[in-house]
């Protein structure tokens, strides 16, 4: 089944060529349909993990979403493999920190948050993360955001407080008293998590193709998630594989794991990291559209201010980068 699975995505991406071959896109604009469809991947995968949050096992589903996503990627990525041999050994302990970061700590936690929160609460808390980012870049780099991504920073920061305390603008221990969600929090830590990740990047780059990359980082995370994956089972009934399942499965490996990846890589080629960044606000629109019919949750005004705020956030932190320095 992976083979043919692995002879479609091929075919697949032959396919694209060909289509951008005949419809003439220029390369910026695939580039920003290339950047929408990550968003609406990434909010799927959030929409996905709380659908199945009682069918399959959080741990069970992170394991089989990137063992199956590994195997899709070995063909593509051996041939750039053999000729990085020696950048693998010369970054193999970087390649280990950032795999068991991006892969194994990131996507767990994101699954098991998903048993405490919404879909559309996952997609607002994680837009916020390009401007998180710039803000970890400016504590470790030493990278000073001018005044304007400063205004973006606090504006995305006040979205995403109120968010997680639905409009509950009080003191902390208040707002504990009342019930911080903590589905939300954790969200918010991989949020953080992520951040940290995408500067240690920055500063530590590994000089791969970016399919030899994801597939180096994704190896080094499986071991952490085979263990958990192992203690799950240990501890929970046993998991069968229906035909439902499986198509999760094969969803999660493929778009918001394989196809994501590459698109939001060369979107950041193609139009840079700001305006890649900026696409991070189109998530919570795609994750509404899915979750409200999908799941049945519901929009309140929290939601509306907090993705406002995040929406603003993100402009000013995007859009006046290189203002009053």
């Amino acid at each position: 089944m992976v083979s043919t699975i692995a002879k479609n995505l091929k075919n697949l991406f032959n396919a694209s060529e060909q289509m951008q071959n005949k419809i003439k896109f220029s390369p910026y604009a695939l580039a920003l349909i290339g950047l929408a469809l990550t968003n609406l991947f990434w909010a799927g995968n959030a929409v996905v993990a709380r659908f199945v949050v009682d069918d399959i096992p959080p741990l069970t589903l992170i394991f089989g979403r990137w063992s199956l996503a590994f195997l899709m990627l070995l063909p593509f990525a051996l041939p750039h493999l053999k000729n990085s041999v020696t950048v693998i050994r010369e970054r193999w302990f970087m390649i280990i920190v950032l795999g068991v970061m991006a892969i194994a700590t990131y996507n767990s936690v994101l699954y098991l948050a998903a048993h405490s929160t919404t879909a559309i609460n996952i997609a607002l808390i994680s837009s916020s993360m390009p401007l998180v980012a710039l803000l970890v870049s400016w504590l470790l780099l030493k990278t000073k955001p001018s005044h304007w991504q400063l205004v973006g920073i606090a504006a995305s920061l006040l979205g995403v407080f109120i968010v997680i305390s639905r409009g509950q603008l009080t003191l902390l221990q208040e707002l504990i008293a009342a019930g911080l969600n903590r589905g939300d929090l954790m969200i918010f830590g991989l949020v953080c998590l992520w951040s940290f990740y995408s500067v240690m990047l920055r500063k530590y780059p590994i000089n791969l193709h970016p399919i030899a990359l994801l597939t180096v980082l994704v190896a080094a995370g499986l071991p952490v998630l085979t263990v958990l994956f192992v203690i799950e089972l240990s501890v929970l009934p046993p998991f069968s594989l229906g035909l439902s399942a499986a198509s999760i499965f094969i969803y999660t490996a493929i778009f918001p794991s394989i196809l994501a990846y590459l698109f939001w890589i060369n979107g950041i080629k193609i139009v840079g990291p700001n305006v890649s960044a900026l696409s991070c606000c189109l998530m919570p629109l795609f994750a509404a559209i899915l979750a409200v019919p999908i799941l049945g949750e519901t929009l309140y005004w929290f939601h509306y201010l907090g993705g406002t705020l995040i929406l603003i956030g993100l402009y000013f932190g995007s859009v006046f980068k290189n203002q009053f320095k």
